[in-house]
């Protein structure tokens, strides 16, 4: 009986000890611009973002990119050498899990870039900004190895029919600093994605646009020159 209650005492403390509450420290950069034409289904399930790249970095310097796949109605993910990101239901309130079954480095962190999915987060809680999304939820209620810190930053502006809004972002970036997810351990946290009705496509930066216009009045009157 003691051996037994002694058991359970250790399987509840290291229970305990792997789904410690976690702090996530969020940023947010114009990275790259994307535009779509707008969004749609702002209740996105992981079955609904495939096609989102997924980067695993491990503690020995390497790295593993997956696409991520439908697995059934409301789910999907990514599964690795010894690593999978998965979500099953609704974004907003259903949590993310990153497992870390069997890499013996650890995971320094990972990335999600959602655009080849038509994937993108919406980073702000309230008010309700780009047209056709609702509020947003930027990473938190995070639960994972006591000590594990969350540097989170969110990059690649997606603006709406030419106009950003200030709340979508195509990409992800989680770093966990010096503390690594290490081999049986878990992750869990709630951030927010959309669907963008159109593939996102990149803007050209206004510098980029006037060289191009230059160039082609160049070329309009080189061509006037010769003739």
């Amino acid at each position: 009986m003691r051996t037994t209650l002694l058991a359970a005492s250790l399987f509840l403390a290291a229970a305990s000890a792997q789904a410690a509450p976690l702090t996530a420290t969020v940023s947010r950069t114009a990275g790259t611009a994307f535009d779509t034409a707008g969004i749609t289904n702002f209740v996105t399930t992981g079955e609904l973002m495939a096609g989102t790249r997924v980067t695993a970095f491990f503690g020995n310097g390497t790295s593993e990119t997956l696409v991520w796949a439908a697995t059934g109605a409301g789910s999907g993910g990514v599964s690795g050498s010894g690593w999978s990101l998965t979500l099953s239901g609704d974004s907003f309130n259903s949590p993310w899990t990153l497992s870390n079954s069997s890499v013996a480095s650890g995971l320094t962190g990972f990335a999600v870039d959602g655009r080849l999915g038509s994937t993108t987060f919406d980073t702000i809680g309230a008010p309700d900004l780009s047209p056709g999304s609702s509020q947003g939820n930027p990473l938190g209620s995070a639960n994972g190895p006591a000590g594990l810190t969350l540097g989170v930053a969110y990059t690649d502006q997606l603006s709406v029919g030419g106009t950003f809004f200030g709340d979508e972002y195509l990409r992800m970036l989680v770093s966990f600093g010096t503390t690594l997810l290490g081999s049986e351990q878990t992750l869990s946290f709630l951030t927010d994605t959309d669907n963008a009705t159109t593939l996102p496509r990149n803007v050209p930066e206004p510098a980029t646009l006037a060289l191009l216009g230059a160039a082609l009045l160049g070329l309009g009157a080189a061509r006037c020159k010769f003739r």
